[in-house]
């Protein structure tokens, strides 16, 4: 998905323009009676060329003054328990910039709900049209599994909540749909359902690859193991191996959420004038992990159990690192992301859809497992004063949003004069201390803040220029590598994955490497040794992701080598 909108993330400035015009009145004093009329008539006329000169419109220019007052606005929603307050004033807050009261420049409330905006249809006369605040919706589908029809769930959202006027932008695993108007509803709920089918279809396939290797996986630790002399560590060694790599591909794929991307849209709506909501699919991760009846778990626990001790050590270790690790929740950029919705002053909604059961083989079962994206999405509703749903039902999904009013504040203070300080920590108190308030701070870890920037620039893609291999030695160039300065030294640096996959498509090999270089017009060449292989043809997967601009490329099935 690439967010083709452009970002403006700076601060809102409020320019206030105050003009003095100082209009000098003039008037033609009466002159004085004199003998020659000749004289007199030359006097007026020489006054009235000196009004209308060129040179007395120099002398009395109009004075206009302008004056820029800067304001930040600070976007706050006071909680009572789970329900938003309303009515608060302007003195019921208190605003702090580092620990400094700071007044507090302006102030208004929100008020905002779906249900209120029945006005819009197509029936409403002009005028009342015209006072309707436009709207801008951001509709976000995370599939990771076959899920039940989703024609409903546009039905639902179409007969409901979007309207003729309202402005959609929609995302999914791999599409993203820039914004555009809503004239027709039957024309915009077509154009989204195409974009579903193709990634449902797309789903389905790679689901299927992803089973079919986790099958072939499982019968190549069976064989081994039912040999006479089986070597038992080696066998699973490399049954982890392949598994790990496969519940990464999955988990990557489906189960993390672009950060990139919902940064973007972040930044994007906050520079938006409109009545902004973010209602989100999402369905809840899961990872299909050894079945505890299934043969291979079995094997497992027995030699754990009652294993020779050094088999035992390593099993424990590759059970870990893989069955555990893999369900580990990364909470980095959670609160950070929050945040940045959080101050977009958009109202996020999340349905949280139960995949379908779907029977895998005897020896690996779906589970469902936490997960960032999830954590992150719950967490943007609860801050935001949207809701969440655990359940298909989106009927009752859409219900509750459409009847649930969201209330919150806009805060205005004028920033420190002189030397800005580079953390700028924001508190903001009511008075009633039974209340919760949720607002954005301005803490950022640097690594976010060095991710916000960088994404704001206009970088170009990065790219695999030329791939070849001769034997054990692969090389690859890499073009629109981002180089970064560092005291005095300027280098790139990526990250790149490879896999080696047999002539059947299965893996059997693979590894991860950070590569760094010096500059060399924004392009890199990388040479890699390949591990030892035996006779046989193979296809090499390369993926390189640049660890300064977050772009990624990945080339596929892109060599072939044959091994004699």
């Amino acid at each position: 998905m690439t967010l083709c909108n452009e970002i403006n993330g700076k601060t809102i400035a409020n320019k206030i323009t105050n003009t003095n015009e100082n209009n000098s009145k003039r008037s033609v004093t009466m002159l004085r009676k004199r003998k020659s009329n000749d004289l007199i008539n030359l006097l007026v006329l020489l006054g009235v060329l000196l009004i209308l000169s060129p040179l007395h419109g120099q002398e009395h220019e109009k004075i206009v003054e302008k004056v820029i007052v800067e304001n930040i606005e600070v976007p706050v929603r006071v909680f009572q328990g789970k329900q938003p307050v309303g009515g608060l004033k302007k003195e019921d807050f208190q605003l702090f910039l580092n620990g400094k009261r700071k007044e507090i420049n302006g102030f208004y409330e929100v008020r905002k709900k779906l249900a209120d905006n029945l006005s819009r249809d197509s029936g409403s006369s002009p005028a009342a049209q015209s006072n309707i605040p436009p709207r801008l919706f951001v509709v976000i589908f995370n599939l990771s599994s076959i899920t039940h029809d989703l024609t409903s769930q546009l039905d639902m959202l179409f007969e409901r909540i979007i309207r003729p006027n309202d402005r959609l932008m929609v995302l999914t695993n791999r599409f993203f749909i820039s914004e555009w108007e809503v004239i027709n509803k039957e024309e915009a709920k077509s154009k989204i359902k195409e974009v579903l089918d193709k990634e449902i279809h797309q789903l389905k396939m790679e689901l299927l690859g992803f089973e079919t290797e986790l099958k072939a996986n499982a019968a190549t630790l069976k064989s081994q193991l039912a040999m006479p002399e089986p070597n038992i560590v080696g066998a699973f060694q490399e049954f982890f191996f392949s598994y790990r790599f496969i519940l990464e591909d999955i988990k990557d794929q489906y189960l993390r959420i672009p950060v990139d991307q919902y940064i973007k849209i972040a930044e994007y709506l906050k520079s938006q004038e409109a009545d902004k909501w973010v209602i989100n699919f999402y369905q809840v991760g899961r990872l299909p992990l050894p079945d505890k009846t299934g043969e291979i778990q079995r094997t497992i626990d027995l030699l754990l159990d009652s294993g020779p001790i050094e088999n035992k050590e390593t099993l424990q270790q590759l059970y870990y690192d893989v069955i555990l690790k893999i369900q580990t929740i990364d909470t980095l950029f959670i609160n950070d992301i929050a945040k940045a919705f959080l101050n977009s002053g958009a109202t996020v909604h999340t349905q949280l859809l139960l995949p379908l059961s779907r029977y895998l083989s005897e020896d690996f079962r779906y589970e469902t497992i936490s997960t960032e994206s999830a954590s992150i999405m719950t967490k943007l509703s609860r801050l935001t004063g949207g809701s969440f749903l655990t359940s298909n039902r989106t009927g009752k999904f859409i219900k509750d949003i459409t009847g649930r009013e969201d209330i919150h504040y806009v805060l205005t203070y004028a920033p420190n004069t002189g030397k800005k300080r580079k953390t700028q920590k924001l508190t903001v108190k009511v008075k009633n201390k039974n209340y919760r308030v949720t607002y954005d701070n301005q803490q950022r870890l640097k690594s976010f803040d060095d991710m916000v920037e960088r994404l704001t620039r206009n970088i170009k893609d990065l790219e695999i220029e030329s791939l070849s291999c001769n034997h054990d030695l692969m090389t690859f160039r890499l073009k629109n590598i981002q180089v970064v300065q560092y005291e005095e030294e300027k280098f790139w640096a990526v990250e790149a994955r490879i896999k080696v996959l047999d002539q059947h498509s299965r893996l059997i090999n693979g590894f991860k490497k950070v590569f760094k270089g010096t500059r060399i017009a924004g392009e890199g060449t990388i040479r890699v040794k390949l591990p030892s292989l035996g006779k046989g043809r193979y296809y090499i997967v390369v993926e390189v992701k640049d660890l300064f601009s977050l772009k990624s490329v990945t080339a596929g099935d892109a060599i072939s080598i044959v091994m004699e």
